[in-house]
């Protein structure tokens, strides 16, 4: 069953007797049959309700290398997996997949073909309350994926998503991960050249997300995402919130372990402009990345554009206030020799290595108030100047009215 660029879904996925009997009415059903072989059926599926999913896929195992699904494509311009759910309206999916295994997987999808335009996976949804694709790993340990996308093209997406309403909180994919050791989604383009995405996801909802990944174990290193390109031109991961208004996100991670990563990006390439992740987004309210609470760089951090800090205080104008106790200069000289540091800035500190730490907007502020005060401290010797420069001139007046009497008297 062979067509091109249509709704109908080539799956190749072992046909369990659930399935069947959730897709036997499904209009576009097809199964040809259990294969003795490979244990894989043929299943093509289309589903036009408000409230169902195009694919539905479950493992029920507990224990096993099971997969919800596992979808690969050969052809150099094919896709392993497609999933559209057109309604407008209703929660949809385009694709939905369970896995129940320590050691399985919610969705495997895999290109093997080196070359062409091909997506392991992709899914679009064109309801405002939908999913493009949603996964779940449910096993509390173990090694577990609850996507697994993989793509060995040089032009190629490990999974592509599109939720395409404009209104609604939408999300173009979903994976969640129960495990302590597991993923909620790993994507991976292993071409080590060409413009590859371990994964692109597009959203174009003034409310939507365009890949929501959480791993929800408290303990364990865990990703919310994990994305890979060994490309030199490629992106691990792309988010895209197209909504020109809005709270909208290009992607979103989150892990609620103490040792994990909310999201892992990689650009393994030693050449050329890669990125581990690179989010965009055009809403003049929204976040390309969005991190709430610490965010550590290991390494140089480049910024093309300004920097905005949010805090109670960050000015130091409260020194020019009446009521604020200006210390002398004379004191101010004194802790400073004795501390060897200006008072406002915060005294110097190093972490376990060795290594100099500062907060920077604690420093910045201090800056700013030494120089400040600095201005004021001018200031008292400007008119301090001013008093000894109208003593002088009026000592000089009386000096040069003596010396006129003095030379009268010679006279």
């Amino acid at each position: 069953m062979k067509t091109k660029n249509s709704i109908i879904l080539l799956v190749l996925i072992g046909c369990l007797v659930l399935v069947h009997g959730v897709w036997a009415g499904t209009a576009g059903y097809i199964d040809s049959g259990q294969n003795p072989t490979t244990n894989w059926g043929v299943v093509g599926a289309e589903y036009t309700g408000t409230n169902g999913d195009a694919v539905y896929g479950l493992a029920s195992a507990s224990t096993g290398g099971a997969w919800g699904g596992h979808f690969i494509t050969r052809s150099t311009g094919g896709i392993g997996v497609y999933g559209l759910a057109n309604a407008l309206t209703g929660a949809t999916y385009g694709g939905q997949f369970y896995s129940d295994s320590t050691e399985g997987t919610g969705i495997y999808v895999a290109t093997s073909a080196t070359s062409g335009y091909t997506e392991a996976g992709r899914f679009v949804n064109y309801s405002n309350q939908g999913t493009g694709i949603w996964c779940w790993s449910t096993a509390l340990s173990g090694n577990t994926f609850a996507g697994y996308f993989e793509n060995n093209s040089t032009g190629g997406y490990g999974i592509a998503a599109m939720t395409t309403a404009t209104t609604g909180f939408t999300e173009t994919g979903r994976f969640v991960n129960h495990s302590t050791t597991g993923k909620g989604i790993y994507s991976w383009c292993l071409a080590d050249t060409g413009k590859t995405y371990g994964g692109y996801f597009e959203n174009e909802s003034a409310q939507g997300t365009g890949v929501y990944g959480t791993c929800i174990a408290s303990t364990g290193t865990t990703y919310g995402g994990a994305f890979e390109s060994s490309s030199p031109n490629g992106r691990g991961v792309r988010g895209l919130a197209k909504a020109a208004s809005g709270v909208c996100y290009g992607g979103n991670f989150e892990s609620k372990s103490a040792t994990g990563r909310g999201a892992y990006g990689l650009g393994s390439s030693t050449t050329g402009i890669n990125y581990g992740v690179y989010g965009e987004t055009k809403s003049p309210s929204g976040y390309g990345v969005y991190s709430k609470g610490n965010m550590k760089v290991d390494g140089k951090l480049y910024v093309n554009g300004a920097i905005y800090q949010r805090g109670t205080v960050l000015h130091a104008d409260y020194v020019f206030d009446n009521d604020y106790k200006l210390e002398s200069i004379a004191e101010h000289s004194n802790f400073m020799r004795e501390n060897k540091h200006l008072k406002a800035i915060p005294k110097a500190q190093a972490d376990e290595n060795g290594l100099e730490i500062v907060e920077v907007g604690a420093h910045q502020k201090g800056i700013v108030e030494e120089l400040e005060k600095a201005h004021i401290y001018i200031e008292q010797l400007n008119l301090k100047n001013i008093e000894l420069d109208a003593k002088n001139s009026e000592l000089e007046d009386r000096i040069s009215k003596m010396e006129a009497q003095l030379n009268n008297k010679a006279q």
